[in-house]
């Protein structure tokens, strides 16, 4: 990828992740970046920052900052950034739940006013919803008042519905009761189990939904259908939950939530994860089924539901992840990612990529973004494999503005390089005391005592008794080989392996304690930490970007500074190309060794910073 530059971003570092401090009071930072794009470039890269203290909870979102961040904005622009919250935790801290706070996971960017530029959507876990350009805040709903003492509706997953020029965002909330304690108040029966708002260039507004017999009590899925040429919301389509006496229900709502015709159960089975995709301006509402996909097409009075099941391009129980929906004004196609599951259980490093339309029939992209053409058979139109065996498996991530962009993610994380026994010898008799390699000798030889187990025998010496008919008792060494050579062959193999796997650890132990590695620990010092040196592999990220089956030479490895000081994704990783650049924030592992060769010994995962890898200044 020429022409691109990392750059680490400020002025925060997520820290240690995965670990509870053992004070009172937290400071954490969420390691997920988020960003506020225009076009292809960031607008503004925001934190989330959060401090606990015994009885008062504060959150932060503050902007990073970085070269180009923000060049050429006059006036106000940010001056929305930091947006702090404080409240009491009080009692509600035992719900692991902060009060009144913004739930990151929960939160969505995208450009609601139509300006060109992404703004922030915040909601609140007990209610209300604020919305924030990168200059002011433009909208707040305060909540839903008059709830049963203790009630709140807690937001789910905003929907994001993405229209020509702009995004409408939806959040469904649930009314439920965080705390839980005392008395608990019953919400009446005219106490809507949901709610349910729409944020657009025209600000907030509850839609109220009216006119079905009787309303569902969850919500299992919203979307909302955009027909071709509409060029805004056509419908909004609930999905509600199997009840008492009805299977999981189809419920289409107009966009002021009048209730359009009765309730329709699904006509195939349908399991408990599921969530409608975006598809502008198409013919269908998509709807993710775990393994499969539903394209609905809610008007038509029969075969209104046509199901993919993505397991039958693959094998049963291979892992499926579905990505986005690609030409969905004329015949929408559902793009998926499977990786074959091998018979130890482990799924596969490399990624087959499947486009399939509502029929089932598979297609690939043509030449130039032409279009797609239709493959005889079910076949992938791309297959992606790491760039070597010491590349890990990322990820697979669809570009956050809606188009057909894929971003591979691979990490090679830090490691050790492979040695077989005869070089763990030869380094070791060069470089290790006498007394260690006097103990390694000794661990070698079989002792009779590995034919027992808590006094009885070992499970391959029964196995081989039983096989060959042996029923004399083993009293030494050389009947456990006459007899018994299979099991007895096994020990010296486990001694073996037992024995160089020591030596390894003590050649490879200075590579996780740099003191260790000392003229009393080593001999030929100096040739002993040039030979460590080498046997070390730095942590390296590398990232690809997929324009149809075509991996195009926009590749990089991200590392800064030494090996040692090298980074790998470690977070989630967000992204928008341009015609000929890419523009990628993630925040960053710097863990040095991922297996510690002391046993016990487990090297801190960090999160040291924020990265931003993009076209340098003079290409943007």
């Amino acid at each position: 990828m020429d022409n691109m530059v990392l750059q680490k971003l400020g002025p925060v570092a997520p820290g240690p992740q995965g670990k509870e401090g053992a004070k009172s009071d937290k400071d954490m930072v969420d390691p997920n970046p988020i960003v506020l794009w225009r076009g292809s470039k960031p607008a503004a890269i925001l934190y989330l920052r959060q401090k606990e203290g015994m009885l008062e909870v504060e959150q932060t979102f503050a902007k990073m900052t970085g070269d180009g961040l923000g060049a050429g904005v006059v006036g106000g622009m940010f001056q929305a950034y930091p947006i702090r919250f404080r409240d009491l935790v009080l009692t509600e801290v035992v719900t692991q739940k902060v009060p009144n706070s913004y739930l990151s996971e929960r939160l969505a960017t995208a450009d609601v006013n139509g300006d060109g530029v992404d703004e922030l959507i915040l909601p609140r876990l007990r209610g209300g919803i604020e919305v924030y350009s990168t200059e002011k805040q433009l909208h707040s709903f305060s909540g839903e008042g008059h709830l049963p003492h203790g009630y709140f509706y807690v937001p789910d997953e905003p929907y994001i519905a993405r229209l020509k020029g702009r995004d409408v965002v939806f959040v469904t909330s649930k009314l439920d009761n965080p705390v839980k304690g005392g008395k608990e108040v019953k919400p009446g029966a005219d106490t809507p189990r949901y709610a349910v708002y729409r944020i657009d260039n025209k600000g907030i507004a509850r839609v109220t939904l009216r006119g079905m017999a009787a309303l569902p009590n969850r919500i299992a899925a919203f979307g909302a259908l955009s027909r071709p040429g509409s060029g805004d919301i056509d419908e909004l389509l609930i999905v509600a939950p199997p009840g008492a006496d009805t299977g999981t229900t189809l419920l289409r709502y107009r966009p002021d939530g009048t209730a359009i015709g009765d309730g329709r159960e699904f006509p195939v089975d349908m399991g408990s994860w599921l969530a409608f995709l975006s598809a502008p301006e198409s013919p269908y509402a998509i709807l993710r089924d775990g393994a499969k996909v539903h394209f609905i097409s809610p008007e038509k009075p029969f075969n209104w539901v046509q199901t993919v099941d993505f397991e039958l391009l693959g094998g049963k129980n291979d892992k499926v992840d579905v990505l986005h929906v690609t030409d969905a004004k004329s015949d929408p196609k559902v793009v998926v990612s499977i990786r074959r599951r091998l018979p130890d259980g482990h799924v596969q490093e490399a990624a087959e990529l499947f486009a399939v339309n509502a029929e089932g029939h598979c297609f690939a992209p043509m030449p130039g973004g032409q279009g797609w053409r239709l493959l005889p058979g079910l076949e992938p139109y791309h297959r992606i494999a790491p760039p070597s065996p010491l590349h890990d498996w990322v990820d697979i991530i669809p570009a956050s503005d809606g188009s057909d962009d894929l971003l591979v993610v691979y990490s090679r994380k830090a490691q050790t390089k492979k040695l077989t026994h005869e070089e763990i010898l030869a380094a070791a008799e060069k470089f290790l005391m006498p007394a260690v390699l006097q103990e390694f000798r000794q661990q070698l030889v079989v002792r009779i005592e590995q034919m027992r187990f808590l006094g009885k025998e070992g499970v391959d010496v029964r196995r081989e008794r039983s096989a060959k008919g042996i029923t004399q008792a083993i009293e030494s060494l050389e009947d456990w080989k006459k007899l018994l050579p299979d099991s007895y062959e096994e020990a010296r193999r486990q001694r073996e392996d037992d024995a160089f796997s020591d030596l390894r650890s003590g050649l490879l132990d200075p590579l996780t304690l740099d003191e260790m590695a000392t003229a009393d620990n080593y001999r030929n010092l100096d040739e002993y930490r040039v030979w460590l040196a080498e046997q070390a592999v730095g942590p390296r990220g590398q990232f690809a970007l997929l324009r149809g089956d075509v991996e195009t030479s926009w590749e990089v490895e991200a590392a800064v500074g030494s090996s040692r000081d090298a980074v790998v994704p470690g977070g989630p990783v967000v992204f928008r190309a341009a015609k000929n650049s890419a523009t990628i924030v993630f925040s960053a592992d710097a863990s040095k060794v991922p297996e510690p060769t002391i046993p016990g010994l487990f090297p801190e995962k960090r999160l040291p910073s924020f990265l931003l890898l993009g076209p340098s200044t003079e290409t943007r």
